[in-house]
């Protein structure tokens, strides 16, 4: 979860060069020795340290194990970023 696409950006620059089983490996080894070693591009790299420099934002696998608590965690998160109005909008 994130207030912006740089994290999405990351795992499609990932996906579109190297496929979904190394989009699947970073997502399981989150960190930025990850980022690097995937060779993310380096601009997009040089963002995500500049806003998240003291810890990247959370990414995971949703599973039928975690949906429900990964959906508790996206709906307590929309409330800090939009607001409570705009949240319960979706």
């Amino acid at each position: 979860m994130s207030e912006n696409t740089l994290v999405t950006s990351a795992l499609a620059d990932v996906f579109s060069r190297l496929g979904k089983d190394s989009v699947q490996q970073l997502t399981k080894d989150w960190n930025f020795q990850s980022l690097r070693r995937f060779e993310i591009n380096p601009a997009l790299l040089r963002q995500i340290r500049q806003l998240h420099s003291d810890s990247l934002p959370k990414v995971t696998i949703i599973t039928s194990d975690n949906r429900e608590e990964i959906a508790k965690e996206s709906v307590a998160f929309r409330k800090k970023v939009r607001g409570e109005a705009l949240a319960r909008l979706g």
